[in-house]
């Protein structure tokens, strides 16, 4: 599945996230996730919250492609996933003049016991606003958040993803359309061309790609 709307803009949007380190690579020492699986590349998108500068030109991107390719026409409401969107979905939402909403990760325990966060009128146009796309479950939990109160969800942007396809059955599921900024075959190729990898080291994370839960067996980490 090609979710990169142009490849220019997604080389510029990989160079953005290493030049700030909220990609990094390391085929030495890897990450190990929460689910014990070891990666030998890790995204972490909050860090441009910290980096003004780079976050506004993210943002600048983002809006160009909501203008661009997918129409402000088409869109009601802007909805952030939970944690890591909810400073871009607001931030669109701003330069857009959109509502926005955003989907928790569970339930409020008290209160109103709200799931979304803001309100939308039945049958509203929501473009949903990702950070980063690995499985896309967080995505579904999201998208079906919204149309279980009658919301309309077509399109999901995010500005990268951090696997090569582990999402795509979840997108069909979903009958969505995925675009991103950029994803992770362009930033790794990018960390290539910028001298930050060798190719070895591209090789290696080609292979974590390819079969991600036995890389680190294949790679003698365990």
């Amino acid at each position: 599945m090609n979710t990169v709307v142009d490849s220019s803009i997604a080389k510029e949007v990989s160079s953005i996230l290493l030049s700030i380190k909220a990609v990094t690579i390391n085929t030495e020492k890897p990450y190990r996730f929460v689910s014990g699986m070891l990666s030998p590349m890790y995204t972490d998108n909050r860090l441009l919250i910290s980096h003004p500068t780079e976050w506004k030109r993210v943002i600048e991107i983002y809006e160009r492609i909501i203008k661009n390719n997918i129409g402000l026409g088409s869109i009601d409401v802007l909805s952030g996933t939970a944690t890591a969107a909810i400073p871009h979905a607001a931030a669109l939402a701003i330069r857009l003049g959109k509502p926005m909403v955003y989907v928790r990760s569970s339930k409020k325990e008290h209160g109103k016991e709200n799931l979304i966060e803001g309100e939308f009128p039945p049958r509203a146009k929501v473009l949903v606003i990702e950070d980063l796309i690995s499985t896309g479950l967080s995505s579904k939990q999201s998208v079906d958040a919204i149309r279980s109160m009658n919301g309309d969800v077509a399109t999901i942007l995010a500005i990268t993803t951090s696997t090569r396809n582990a999402f795509d059955q979840t997108m069909t599921d979903l009958k969505v359309r995925l675009m991103t900024l950029t994803n992770a075959d362009i930033t790794v190729q990018t960390a290539l061309e910028e001298g930050l990898i060798t190719e070895k080291q591209k090789d290696s994370v080609d292979t974590f790609f390819d079969d991600a839960k036995s890389w680190g067996k294949l790679m003698g980490f365990e």
